[in-house]
Protein backbone atom coordinates (compact mmCIF):
# COMPACT_ATOMS: atom_id res chain seq x y z
CA UNK A 1 0.00 0.00 0.00
CA UNK A 2 1.15 3.52 -0.82
CA UNK A 3 0.12 6.51 1.28
CA UNK A 4 0.66 10.18 0.37
CA UNK A 5 -0.37 13.06 2.60
CA UNK A 6 -0.52 16.81 2.01
CA UNK A 7 -2.14 20.01 3.25
CA UNK A 8 -3.37 23.20 1.61
CA UNK A 9 0.10 24.65 2.30
CA UNK A 10 1.89 21.90 0.32
CA UNK A 11 3.52 23.28 -2.82
CA UNK A 12 2.29 21.50 -5.95
CA UNK A 13 0.64 18.50 -4.27
CA UNK A 14 -0.35 16.90 -7.57
CA UNK A 15 3.30 16.79 -8.68
CA UNK A 16 4.16 15.05 -5.40
CA UNK A 17 1.29 12.55 -5.87
CA UNK A 18 2.15 11.79 -9.51
CA UNK A 19 5.79 11.09 -8.63
CA UNK A 20 5.04 8.73 -5.73
CA UNK A 21 2.24 6.84 -7.48
CA UNK A 22 4.32 6.34 -10.66
CA UNK A 23 7.25 5.06 -8.60
CA UNK A 24 5.03 2.59 -6.71
CA UNK A 25 3.38 1.30 -9.89
CA UNK A 26 6.72 0.79 -11.64
CA UNK A 27 7.84 -1.29 -8.65
CA UNK A 28 4.62 -3.36 -8.90
CA UNK A 29 5.26 -4.14 -12.56
CA UNK A 30 2.48 -2.10 -14.17
CA UNK A 31 2.64 -1.51 -17.93
CA UNK A 32 3.55 2.10 -18.76
CA UNK A 33 0.20 2.89 -20.42
CA UNK A 34 -1.67 1.74 -17.30
CA UNK A 35 0.73 3.67 -15.05
CA UNK A 36 -0.19 6.79 -17.01
CA UNK A 37 -3.92 6.15 -16.41
CA UNK A 38 -3.52 5.50 -12.67
CA UNK A 39 -1.23 8.50 -12.22
CA UNK A 40 -3.77 10.68 -14.04
CA UNK A 41 -6.57 9.37 -11.79
CA UNK A 42 -4.50 9.93 -8.63
CA UNK A 43 -3.58 13.44 -9.75
CA UNK A 44 -7.22 14.28 -10.44
CA UNK A 45 -8.32 12.96 -7.04
CA UNK A 46 -5.64 15.06 -5.34
CA UNK A 47 -6.53 18.18 -7.32
CA UNK A 48 -10.26 17.82 -6.61
CA UNK A 49 -9.69 17.28 -2.89
CA UNK A 50 -7.33 20.24 -2.65
CA UNK A 51 -9.70 22.53 -4.55
CA UNK A 52 -13.06 21.48 -3.14
CA UNK A 53 -12.43 20.26 0.42
CA UNK A 54 -10.53 21.01 3.57
CA UNK A 55 -7.36 19.19 4.51
CA UNK A 56 -5.27 17.58 5.58
CA UNK A 57 -5.58 15.16 2.68
CA UNK A 58 -4.49 11.57 2.18
CA UNK A 59 -4.29 9.40 -0.93
CA UNK A 60 -3.97 5.64 -0.56
CA UNK A 61 -3.19 3.07 -3.25
CA UNK A 62 -4.23 -0.48 -2.33
CA UNK A 63 -3.28 -3.63 -4.24
CA UNK A 64 -6.38 -5.85 -4.34
CA UNK A 65 -5.33 -8.70 -6.64
CA UNK A 66 -6.43 -7.93 -10.21
CA UNK A 67 -7.58 -4.44 -9.17
CA UNK A 68 -6.03 -1.45 -7.52
CA UNK A 69 -7.98 0.95 -5.36
CA UNK A 70 -7.20 4.66 -5.15
CA UNK A 71 -8.73 6.19 -2.05
CA UNK A 72 -8.60 9.94 -1.40
CA UNK A 73 -9.55 11.24 2.05
CA UNK A 74 -10.37 14.84 2.96
CA UNK A 75 -12.19 16.70 5.73
CA UNK A 76 -15.38 17.69 3.89
CA UNK A 77 -18.55 15.66 4.20
CA UNK A 78 -19.91 16.98 0.88
CA UNK A 79 -19.96 14.06 -1.53
CA UNK A 80 -19.23 14.55 -5.23
CA UNK A 81 -21.77 13.16 -7.69
CA UNK A 82 -20.99 9.49 -8.35
CA UNK A 83 -22.47 9.81 -11.84
CA UNK A 84 -20.69 12.94 -13.09
CA UNK A 85 -22.57 13.16 -16.39
CA UNK A 86 -25.10 15.99 -16.45
CA UNK A 87 -28.68 14.79 -16.65
CA UNK A 88 -30.10 15.29 -20.12
CA UNK A 89 -32.97 17.73 -20.41
CA UNK A 90 -36.40 16.17 -20.65
CA UNK A 91 -39.02 17.13 -23.21
CA UNK A 92 -41.02 18.67 -20.36
CA UNK A 93 -38.15 20.88 -19.16
CA UNK A 94 -35.56 21.50 -21.88
CA UNK A 95 -32.64 23.77 -21.11
CA UNK A 96 -33.24 27.31 -22.21
CA UNK A 97 -30.68 28.67 -24.62
CA UNK A 98 -28.88 30.83 -22.01
CA UNK A 99 -28.78 27.87 -19.58
CA UNK A 100 -27.39 25.56 -22.27
CA UNK A 101 -24.76 28.13 -23.23
CA UNK A 102 -23.71 28.52 -19.60
CA UNK A 103 -23.49 24.73 -19.13
CA UNK A 104 -21.41 24.28 -22.30
CA UNK A 105 -19.10 27.13 -21.30
CA UNK A 106 -18.58 25.66 -17.83
CA UNK A 107 -18.01 22.13 -19.11
CA UNK A 108 -15.62 23.42 -21.74
CA UNK A 109 -13.28 24.81 -19.09
CA UNK A 110 -13.98 22.73 -16.02
CA UNK A 111 -16.05 19.89 -14.68
CA UNK A 112 -14.55 16.99 -16.58
CA UNK A 113 -12.50 15.47 -13.76
CA UNK A 114 -15.13 13.13 -12.34
CA UNK A 115 -16.21 12.04 -15.82
CA UNK A 116 -12.58 11.28 -16.63
CA UNK A 117 -12.19 9.29 -13.40
CA UNK A 118 -15.35 7.36 -14.20
CA UNK A 119 -14.05 6.59 -17.70
CA UNK A 120 -10.61 5.49 -16.47
CA UNK A 121 -12.22 3.16 -13.93
CA UNK A 122 -14.99 1.83 -16.19
CA UNK A 123 -17.56 3.41 -13.88
CA UNK A 124 -15.96 2.18 -10.65
CA UNK A 125 -16.07 5.58 -8.96
CA UNK A 126 -17.74 6.08 -5.58
CA UNK A 127 -17.70 8.30 -2.51
CA UNK A 128 -18.49 7.66 1.14
CA UNK A 129 -18.64 9.78 4.24
CA UNK A 130 -16.18 8.99 7.01
CA UNK A 131 -16.07 10.08 10.68
CA UNK A 132 -13.75 12.95 9.68
CA UNK A 133 -15.10 13.86 6.21
CA UNK A 134 -15.22 11.67 3.13
CA UNK A 135 -13.28 9.35 0.88
CA UNK A 136 -13.53 9.14 -2.89
CA UNK A 137 -12.71 5.72 -4.31
CA UNK A 138 -11.60 4.73 -7.80
CA UNK A 139 -11.11 1.05 -8.63
CA UNK A 140 -8.78 0.34 -11.53
CA UNK A 141 -8.16 -2.98 -13.23
CA UNK A 142 -4.45 -3.79 -13.43
CA UNK A 143 -4.66 -4.71 -17.12
CA UNK A 144 -7.22 -2.43 -18.76
CA UNK A 145 -7.53 -4.78 -21.75
CA UNK A 146 -9.17 -7.36 -19.47
CA UNK A 147 -11.90 -4.91 -18.36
Amino acid sequence: MLSCEWTAATDHPTVHIRHHVAEALHALGFAQDRIDDVVLAASELAANATEHAEGPYRLLLHNAGPTYLLECHDHSSTLPPVDPRPAPPTHDSPLSEPDADALLTQLGERGRGLAMLSHLSNGRLSAQTTPTGKKVLVTLIRDARKA
